[in-house]
């Protein structure tokens, strides 16, 4: 079972508008019966989901008009028993004229793909990436030992950074941090280290 695509019709919603349709697209290489279900895993709210826990690939999703954001998790599966791992949507409910003050989700950032040596000179990582209604998220990597060569990136739309020049041999260590068009910033991840390779001076 793969679940190919998980969406909502409005990923912002500024209330009086308080319902959308959430979409799943999967596909099952046993051509057998799919089941999809919903659950909220984030979000201040109630909500109400129908239809739900059957192998319809559109639901609505009824809010109780409570702001925030709101993150759906789905999970295909079967009469047989086997599941498929799950997606997950966002969704934004705003109050009319709201000013975002608020980070990007996760308040915390961190590494989906922690820092690694890719070569003797440089290593590579990948944020988990950020959601946020005042997009686009951007991110800073920041290298914090100072070793040789080491570069903190600039603020940078992608997720993913990879820092060059490095020395072989040689420890480093890096924190990335987000926030959201408007400056809103989140907190910085924890530090993770990763060495360089190389040859030892015989």
């Amino acid at each position: 079972k793969v679940i190919q695509s998980a969406t909502a019709d409005d990923s912002i919603l500024t209330l009086p508008s308080d319902s959308t349709v959430l979409r799943v697209s999967g596909f099952d290489h046993m051509q057998g019966d799919s089941v999809y279900t919903w659950n909220k895993v984030l979000g201040p709210g109630a909500v109400t989901i129908t239809p739900n826990g059957t192998s319809a690939t559109a639901s609505t999703v009824q809010f109780d008009g409570t702001p925030g954001a709101y993150q759906f998790e789905v999970t295909m599966s079967d009469s047989r028993g086997f599941t498929e791992v799950d997606e997950t949507v966002t969704v934004f409910v705003v109050n009319d004229g709201e000013v975002d003050d608020d980070p990007p989700l996760p308040t915390q950032a961190s590494f989906a793909v922690a820092p690694a040596a890719d070569s003797e000179t440089a290593i590579s990582m990948t944020a988990v990436t950020g959601i946020d209604v005042t997009g686009p998220v951007e991110y800073l990597f920041s290298e914090i030992t100072g070793n040789p060569g080491a570069t903190s990136s600039n603020w940078q739309t992608s997720p993913t950074y990879t820092d060059g020049g490095l020395s072989p041999l040689t420890q480093y260590a890096y924190m990335v941090t987000m926030r959201d068009s408007l400056g809103n910033t989140g907190t910085a991840s924890a530090a993770v280290s990763a060495t360089t390779p190389g040859t030892p001076p015989a």
